[in-house]
């Protein structure tokens, strides 16, 4: 019995002295919780658009705002998404639909003030006459929205109005 209360006596100390931490302890500020983050500082995402001879031009910039390199991670190859809803609700077009992607994570580097231009353009002969939301979405890693302080940063969204065609 004796060798019983010493056995149990020496695993409880050894259990509390693994669990155990001194209360009052303070987290480091210096050692980033979650990981390497490379985003310091804030980025742009602009939208413009333009209709011209039954075609959408969409004209997309992402700028790095911030004093350091910063670097965008896209778990494909298909760096952003298009589409158009219209007053009903229903989408009328989805740029995924139209194209192929490799499904391999692409970096990209931005330098302290550098600006990406991209530009799609979709044909609306087949989209009937009326007014739309179109959303534009950089298809940006999760961990890099969710490291912004706002989420909505890479999405825009704008009112399009599609004329008859001619």
């Amino acid at each position: 019995m004796k060798t019983w209360n010493v056995l149990v006596g020496i695993s409880l100390a050894f259990t509390l002295a693994a669990c155990g931490g001194q209360a009052d302890e303070e987290e480091n500020q210096d050692i980033p919780a979650g990981g390497d983050s490379t985003m310091s500082g804030e980025w742009l995402f602009t939208v413009d658009q333009q209709l011209a001879d039954d075609m959408l031009y969409v004209e997309m910039y992402i700028e790095n705002d911030s004093e350091e390199a910063q670097t965008l991670t896209f778990p494909s190859q298909q760096l952003y998404e298009i589409t158009l809803v219209n007053a009903q609700e229903e989408e009328v077009f989805r740029y995924s639909n139209e194209h192929m992607f490799a499904q391999s994570v692409t970096e990209k580097t931005y330098e302290p003030g550098e600006t990406q231009d991209l530009r799609e353009e979709i044909p609306t002969e087949n989209i009937p006459a009326g007014s739309y939301m179109m959303t534009v979405e950089l298809l940006v890693d999760d961990s890099v929205v969710e490291s912004l302080s706002d989420p909505g940063t890479f999405t825009k969204s704008i009112e399009v109005e599609i004329s008859e065609s001619e």
